[in-house]
């Protein structure tokens, strides 16, 4: 976003700026206002006060089904192998199935983190859009990572794998259960031949378009509205807005759980954007 608002053509192109007002995913108006003032940095005292209520020690335990959004993908995974360790019966692994470039880069990175699995996990997560070792069981909470050609989810949607079998996964979104298969991702290179450029497949990376989601990064969530989501901002936030995209999943303020104190310092926005915003309101 900072990149964005700081490009000479986007300074010259979007003078006439029009801001969108209609908020979708949270209906309580004041839940709304406070989230607005997070998004600019511009919290109140009160504001502090009424998130820390929902601090876990005052708020009591999070309830079954909440999602935890973290900063790190090293947080996310650990939270996700414990989960997954719960649930009843053994682990089925299954295995991408990479070509071509993909391949090779996925064997750079291999020699690369050789030795540090925590930064090749991160490396791999970066790497490629699906996981390349998937670890599931039935019962497990994930995510779908690629939209449906047939619309009838998008990247980003909360499913439940409810069975693992010879033909596929069977998953539930909703009340719906669907059968999946494996989806194919292409690397696509041109060569200039003949006066044209000819499309040809570098490489391709075949996976179940899944990915476990008992807990998320704060970035994988975006897009996503949840009815309940506990924020891990162990460490504080890093990145400016990254707080309000954490705290703004939730559909209520009720459904909204904090697993440690919110500091003011984790509340911040890009400097750039908050002086758009307010060339805004200046008209």
């Amino acid at each position: 976003a900072s990149l964005f608002f700081t490009a000479a053509q986007s300074r010259a192109e979007f003078q006439d700026g029009h801001e969108l007002t209609r908020v979708f995913r949270q209906s309580d108006q004041d839940f709304i206002e406070l989230l607005n003032r997070v998004r600019t940095g511009e919290p109140s005292d009160s504001d502090l006060i009424r998130l820390n209520g929902r601090h876990r020690s005052l708020a009591g335990a999070p309830p079954a089904g909440t999602s935890i959004l973290t900063t790190t993908n090293a947080v996310a995974s650990r939270m996700n192998r414990l989960a997954l360790d719960q649930l009843p019966g053994s682990v089925a692994i299954l295995e991408a199935k990479l070509s071509g470039s993909l391949q090779k880069q996925y064997d750079n990175l291999l020699i690369k983190h050789q030795g540090n699995p925590d930064q090749l996990e991160q490396a791999l997560e970066s790497a490629f859009p699906a996981p390349v070792r998937l670890m599931i069981k039935p019962g497990a909470r994930v995510i779908m990572v690629k939209n449906d050609a047939r619309k009838r989810w998008v990247n980003g949607t909360a499913a439940t794998v409810v069975a693992l079998g010879s033909s596929g996964l069977s998953i539930v979104i909703g009340q719906q259960t669907y059968l999946i298969e494996r989806e194919t991702w292409e690397r696509v290179e041109y060569d200039f031949a003949d006066g044209r450029f000819v499309r040809r497949v570098a490489g391709a990376f075949a996976q179940y378009p899944i990915r476990l989601a008992w807990a998320l990064t704060i970035h994988k969530s975006q897009g996503q509205s949840l009815d309940k989501a506990c924020v891990d901002l162990a460490g504080g936030a890093f990145a400016p807005g990254q707080t309000y995209v954490a705290l703004s999943r939730c559909r209520s303020f009720e459904g909204l759980f904090l697993q440690s104190p919110l500091e003011a310092t984790d509340v911040f926005a890009d400097s750039h954007i908050r002086d758009y915003y307010g060339s805004l309101e200046r008209g």
